[in-house]
């Protein structure tokens, strides 16, 4: 499926192992593809857990990830819990729209 993609949004990233709470594995596994894919990863770090984790790698190079698109005011947003819905979406959107244009 991430073949198929430009982009993948990471929302959460967590499951339940022996009644505790834990970053899935699973969803950095898939970031780790659709990386190696150059997919462009929309961390959604507001959400916690894996989604969190993601936006600290790809901040740590955003190059990497989003070539010369400057998304660091949208991944701020993303990253940020007091948000509305609205501001979310429309941060995910001008990622799109700035890794496309």
């Amino acid at each position: 499926m991430i073949s198929r993609c430009g982009f993948a949004i990471f929302v959460c990233g967590n499951r339940e192992i022996a009644g505790k709470i834990e970053i899935g594995a699973g969803v950095i596994s898939e970031f780790a593809i659709a990386a190696k894919m150059s997919k462009i990863p929309i961390p959604l770090a507001a959400t916690g857990w894996a989604a969190e984790q993601i936006l600290a790698e790809v901040m740590s190079n955003p190059a990497r990830y989003y070539g010369t698109a400057d998304v660091a005011e949208q991944l701020k947003i993303l990253a940020d819990q007091t948000k509305t819905d609205e501001e979310y979406i429309e941060a995910i959107f001008e990622i799109v729209r700035r890794c496309t244009g």
